[in-house]
């Protein structure tokens, strides 16, 4: 069974397991709404961008916030991690 990862206007970024109707993992953190949200490619970490301009990463095994990136100006549409893994 296979998980996805989503954010939305209530600021939080969810996960959850596919065919399940309530999220295995709720992240609180962000000030505003989460526009966009994606794993890296071992699906240990998440990282999301909010309609201010903030960016967080997230540990999903620690459930924590492993950095904050502030140097948007404007709502954040897209993020990905690059291939190797290493940046976003």
């Amino acid at each position: 069974s296979g998980v996805m990862v989503t954010g939305g206007e209530d600021k939080k970024v969810n996960m959850w397991a596919i065919g399940k109707p309530t999220a295995i993992l709720s992240l609180a953190g962000h000030q505003f709404p989460v526009e966009c949200v994606t794993f890296d490619c071992a699906e240990e970490n998440v990282v999301a961008g909010s309609s201010a301009g903030t960016i967080k990463l997230w540990d999903l095994e620690e459930a924590k916030v492993v950095r904050s990136l502030t140097g948007h100006r404007s709502n954040c549409v897209a993020v990905d991690f690059h291939p190797f893994g290493e940046f976003f």
